[in-house]
């Protein structure tokens, strides 16, 4: 047990050794962010993993400033909502799962298993707001504790939803588990999986458990493809965004796992780049089939034009496959996605904000359900 204050003012803090040691290592603190302080301590090698960043970043000192950066970096990630696409297949159109999964509402806060969370409570409980006949949304939010993995002793909270929904005579549910923070993507898995299991105890649904876009759903090497196609036209208005960051890693399924030698310079995570997304797919390394069974892409941010109904304005998206840090089965990894900024042009732009999200979040839904299924068929 380090002896540290039981709450470190961070104006003043210079953290030296295994205090560094114990802040960087926090899971909440990205490898990104460690690479971009060791860039500025003079650490510019590729490729280096998180131990090695860690342990070169623990010879050093990191100003309070950083410090301060850092955490609310981490924090500003968490509370940005990131969605996740799931469908529960029905065993009719006509199913009554609404009033079903109404009635599951009292066991919410039980199966969200929030007492087994350290430092985790909720300040508003799952409740459940019927928007019309066919769409349900379960929200909620928590209260979340930090103490020693970071050094400091701060309370935050965080907010999530889930929203299930049928089209008019379909027959699946679209479940979208909207979550900030891990703990409530964990408790947003809980409340489904239970909802999923009640409704095929009761006859309505045909699934134990929701179908999840996964990184092993995809046939040979259709992810990159799915990705591309994201960052291309039609899935946020006409025009196709611009790629700004992309991260791929060796196929560990390939001999040796190591990329070849055209692809070297693509390893780890690209940042700072602007490619047009159609133009990355032209590429020769990227394009050419026989390159795809070495490299795994993971995630793509981009940038995406767009113009709904006269809001105009430019977003900053990010795709990726949730792998867990430490998993070795990357089939599992499912797809999640999250609008990171958004910026209107013209007059009124806080008004047209809460537009804008919702036009955005429903197009790339749309274009996700539209490529996935497109290339599943293939």
């Amino acid at each position: 047990m380090l002896d540290v204050p039981e709450k470190v003012d961070i104006s003043t803090w210079l953290p030296f050794g295994e205090q560094l040691r114990v802040l960087l290592s926090g899971d909440r603190i990205s490898i990104g962010d460690l690479a971009t302080l060791a860039r500025k301590k003079g650490l510019f090698a590729s490729g280096l993993d998180r131990t090695r960043l860690i342990q070169f970043l623990s010879t050093t000192l990191v100003q309070p400033v950083e410090i301060e950066k850092l955490l609310k970096d981490s924090v500003s990630r968490e509370a940005k909502p990131k969605a996740q696409p799931q469908k529960v297949t029905l065993t009719a159109t006509d199913a009554r799962w609404q009033a079903a999964v109404e009635r599951l509402q009292v066991d919410f806060a039980t199966v969200a298993g929030i007492e087994r969370i350290p430092g985790v409570s909720f300040v508003r409980e799952p409740s459940i707001q019927r928007v019309d006949r066919n769409h349900l949304v379960v929200s909620y939010e928590i209260s979340r504790e930090d103490y020693s993995r970071d050094l400091l002793h701060r309370e935050l909270s965080f907010t999530a939803d889930i929203s299930i929904r049928q089209d008019e005579g379909a027959w699946v549910l679209d479940v979208i588990s909207t979550y900030t923070a891990k703990e409530t993507d964990r408790i947003n898995d809980q409340i489904i999986n239970h909802v999923t299991r009640e409704l095929k105890v009761a006859g309505i649904s045909k699934d134990d458990t929701p179908a999840k876009i996964r990184l092993g759903s995809f046939d040979g090497n259709n992810h990159v493809t799915f990705l591309l196609r994201l960052a291309g036209p039609s899935t946020v208005g006409k025009e196709p965004g611009q790629i700004v960051d992309l991260t791929i890693k060796p196929n560990s399924a390939r001999a040796g796992a190591d990329l070849p030698p055209e692809l070297k310079l693509l390893e780890g995570s690209i940042r700072n780049m602007r490619m047009d997304g159609d133009k990355l797919n032209e590429i020769s390394l990227l394009a050419n089939v026989q390159y795809h069974g070495s490299f795994l892409m993971t995630r793509v941010l981009v940038d995406h034009p767009f113009d709904f109904e006269g809001v105009k304005g430019k977003c900053s998206v990010v795709y990726y496959f949730q792998i867990a840090r430490g998993s070795e089965d990357l089939a599992i990894a499912p797809f999640s996605f999250g609008v990171e900024s958004i910026s209107i042009t013209g007059v009124r732009k806080s008004e047209q904000q809460p537009k804008a999200r919702k036009a955005l979040n429903a197009a790339i839904l749309a274009a996700v359900d539209r490529h996935f299924t497109a290339l599943r068929s293939l």
